[in-house]
């Protein structure tokens, strides 16, 4: 589950596919007129992806929580 306030994992990212989330979620131009309030997602992906990277001891990164799914993963690799 990415974003999770209980992460396991985090993968960096760089300023590529930082520009790619913008992007993707700008393409959503009719939801977001629905949510007037809603910031522009310019405005605080760049700031969550840096928020993690801090943590993960990276420039930039998104993070994950792994659950385990019956044996999908090994025991130490999950919380």
């Amino acid at each position: 589950m990415a974003g999770s306030e209980h992460a396991t994992h985090a993968v960096e990212v760089d300023a590529a596919a930082e520009a790619a989330a913008v992007r993707s979620l700008e393409c959503h131009r009719e939801y977001l007129a629905d949510l007037p309030w809603h910031p522009k997602p310019v405005d605080f992906i760049p700031k969550i992806l840096e928020g993690t990277g801090i943590e993960a001891g990276v420039e930039r990164a998104v993070s994950f929580r792994a659950f385990d799914l019956g044996g999908a993963l090994k025991a130490d690799q999950v919380e």
